[in-house]
C-alpha cells in the first residue's frame, strides 16, 4: 500500500473515533468546537415565537410572529377642542344671552369624538325624527311676520323678488347703545317653552330632537362591469361609493336646554344653582320622554335607546326601553289627555331629571361619556364595513 493510501485510511479511521465519542445532540463547526443543534425530528420555533403553553402564535406566508395582546381602549379624555366649546356655551361673551344654540356644538363635537372609530355610527344636530303626514311634501315657509304657510309652486318664485327692503346686515357692528341683553349676567335661558327656541323652524306639527346617533347597517357592492357609464345604476354606485345601506334605526336621542343663570355660579349659590340644573333638565325629559316614545312607535323592533339630557355645560343620560315609557297615543302622537297618564308622565321626567348629572370636562363626565363609548361598540361592529 503507498504512502497516500495510508494517509487517507488513517484520517478515516480518526473521523469515527470523532463520531463515536461526539456527545448526542451537538455539532462541530469550522472552530473544532461542539455546539448544540436542533434534531429535524423536532419541531423548530423562531425566534420570538413562543411554546405551544406561551402566547398564541400565527403565520403569515414565512414570517411567524406574536399575535399582539387584546387591549381595552383607553379611558375617554375631553380633548381641548370639547373645552373650547364648553366655552361658547358659558362664556358670557361668546353666549350673551344664554340661549341652547352653542350646546349643538358642544355635544355635536363630543359624540364625534366618541363615535370616530365606527364608520356606520353617525351623529347629527337636529334630526327630524316625525313629521305629520298631510306636511310631509308640502314645505311650510315663514313670511316676514312669521305667519306660515304652504309653499306654491307659481311661475315667479316671490322669494327671488327684490321688494327693496332692508335685509339685516351679519357684519355690520354691533349698536353703541346699551340693552338689557348686553349686561353679562343678566338673563337666564327661557325653557318654559315646549319646543326650545331655534330647535324647530316653521309651523308644521313635526318632532325635531337637538341630537340624535344614527346607526346604519353597511355593504358593499360593485356591479359596474354589468352597467353602461350612464346608467342610472351606475351613477348611484358613484355617488355612494359603492355602499348601500341595509338598516338605519338611532342609538341615541338627546335634547338641550339652556345653561342655569352664570350668577348663581359665580356668587356660590349652590343650593339654587342645582334647583335650576334640575329644572332645565326636567324641560329637556319633558321633551326627550316624547321622542323616545315617537321613535318606539315607528321602530318596535328596537328594545332600547340612550337618552340624553342637557341643559347647558351639565348633562346626564338614561337608558328607555319600551316598557319605561307612559301610555302614548299613536293616532295623535302625543301622550294621552287623561289625568292618570299626564301625572305618570310628569313624575316620570321628575325622576329622571334628579338623578346624577355631570359637568362637561370633568373627570365623572369623562367616565360617563366613556361608558357610553362602550355601549356604541357593538352597534359599531354591526354593520361596519
Amino acid at each position: 500500500m503507498s504512502s497516500r493510501s495510508k494517509e487517507t485510511s488513517s484520517r478515516l479511521q480518526s473521523s469515527r473515533q470523532q463520531a463515536a465519542t461526539r456527545k448526542p445532540g451537538s455539532s462541530e463547526t469550522h472552530d473544532g468546537q461542539q455546539h448544540p443543534h436542533y434534531d429535524n425530528s423536532t419541531p423548530h420555533h423562531g425566534p420570538g415565537v413562543a411554546d405551544s403553553d406561551g402566547p398564541r402564535h400565527y403565520r403569515d406566508s414565512n414570517t411567524i410572529s406574536t399575535s399582539p395582546p387584546s387591549l381595552p381602549p383607553s379611558p375617554y379624555k375631553s380633548s381641548e377642542k370639547v373645552h373650547t366649546s364648553k366655552l361658547l356655551v358659558y362664556s358670557s361673551y361668546c353666549n350673551r344671552r344664554n340661549l341652547e344654540d352653542p350646546c349643538h356644538a358642544l355635544y355635536g363635537q363630543i359624540f364625534h369624538e366618541l363615535t370616530q372609530p365606527y364608520s356606520n355610527l353617525i351623529p347629527q344636530i337636529q334630526y327630524r325624527l316625525w313629521q305629520k303626514p298631510d306636511d310631509a311634501y308640502e314645505p311650510v315657509v315663514l313670511d316676514e311676520k312669521g305667519c306660515g304657510h304652504f309653499e306654491t309652486h307659481d311661475d315667479e318664485d316671490a322669494r327671488s323678488v327684490d321688494l327693496g327692503d332692508d335685509e339685516l346686515d351679519c357684519f355690520a357692528p354691533p349698536s353703541q347703545g346699551e340693552d338689557k341683553d348686553d349686561l353679562p349676567y343678566d338673563e337666564a335661558g327661557n325653557i318654559s317653552m315646549a319646543l326650545s327656541d331655534g330647535t324647530v323652524a316653521g309651523t308644521s306639527d313635526e318632532v325635531i330632537p337637538d341630537l340624535v346617533v344614527i346607526h346604519v347597517r353597511l355593504q358593499r357592492f360593485d356591479y359596474r362591469e354589468y352597467l353602461g357609464p350612464d346608467d342610472r345604476w351606475n351613477i348611484y354606485w358613484r355617488h355612494r361609493n359603492g355602499i348601500h345601506v341595509k338598516h338605519k334605526c338611532l342609538s341615541l336621542i338627546g335634547e338641550f336646554k339652556p345653561n342655569p343663570p352664570r350668577k348663581l355660579d359665580i356668587i356660590g349659590n349652590k343650593k339654587a344653582l342645582k334647583e335650576e340644573i334640575v329644572l332645565g333638565l326636567g324641560a329637556a325629559w319633558q321633551q326627550l320622554t316624547a321622542d323616545a316614545a315617537r321613535f318606539f312607535l315607528r321602530h318596535p323592533y328596537v328594545e332600547d335607546v340612550i337618552c340624553l339630557a342637557a341643559t347647558g355645560v351639565y348633562w346626564q343620560y338614561r337608558i328607555l326601553e319600551q316598557g319605561d315609557i307612559p301610555k302614548f297615543n299613536p293616532d295623535l302622537m302625543d301622550f294621552e289627555d287623561d289625568v292618570q297618564t299626564q301625572r305618570k308622565v310628569a313624575t316620570f321626567n321628575q325622576m329622571c331629571s334628579r338623578k346624577k348629572y355631570y359637568e362637561v370636562g370633568s373627570d365623572d363626565s369623562d367616565a360617563a361619556f366613556t361608558k357610553l363609548r362602550d355601549r356604541f361598540e357593538y352597534l359599531g361592529k354591526n354593520g361596519a364595513l
